[in-house]
């Protein structure tokens, strides 16, 4: 397991010298790998569950990298890349198949050169602060607001639903349930 996935971070406790330092390279290159083959795989037709499960992880930990100061990724890319994983979360319950829409890989690449450069960035208490929020974000006590998906799957492609999208910021303030879907 890699050191950084080894350690929670409780909020009483001050921060020691390894919680301060950067991720070893060898656990953020494993990382970037993981993510970096699940899009290869879906782009060549060879997706399935945990491989989109990696996209979707690595969309959601580098929105809160980036609130947390580390990135300036446009939300747009968010947006896309987790409406994206929606379609092909809908595409599965209809037909078994886990396709990404085509027309979203330049932003799922954005955002793993993103996430890659967060990791590379960020010390491992900010890392694991995100994947804290985001065991709080499956378990249903915050929202995210990077949705409007169904501008997405109603129109031609995410090029289309982007200009359709709201530009405002999405909100960072718990609520009493996950939105289940976009």
């Amino acid at each position: 397991m890699p050191l950084w996935q080894q350690f929670s971070l409780p909020r009483h406790l001050p921060l020691t010298k390894t919680l301060l330092l950067l991720i070893d390279r060898a656990s953020a290159s494993g990382q970037s790998l993981s993510n970096h083959l699940a899009l290869v795989a879906s782009r060549t037709g060879h997706e399935n569950p945990h491989l989109v499960n990696e996209l979707l992880r690595a969309v959601y930990l580098s929105w809160f990298l980036q609130h947390a100061g580390y990135g300036t990724c446009p939300t747009e890319h968010l947006k896309i890349a987790e409406c994206a994983v929606e379609a092909a979360l809908r595409q599965a319950r209809e037909s078994g198949k886990w396709p990404l829409p085509v027309d979203t890989v330049e932003d799922f690449e954005t955002l793993l050169a993103l996430y890659d450069g967060q990791l590379a960035r960020a010390p491992l208490h900010v890392v694991l602060a995100a994947e804290q929020r985001l065991r709080t974000f499956l378990a249903g006590s915050l929202c995210l607001g990077i949705d409007d998906c169904d501008l997405y799957l109603a129109g031609s492609g995410s090029k289309a639903a982007l200009e359709k999208l709201p530009t405002i910021a999405p909100p960072k303030l718990p609520c009493a349930t996950r939105k289940t879907g976009c």
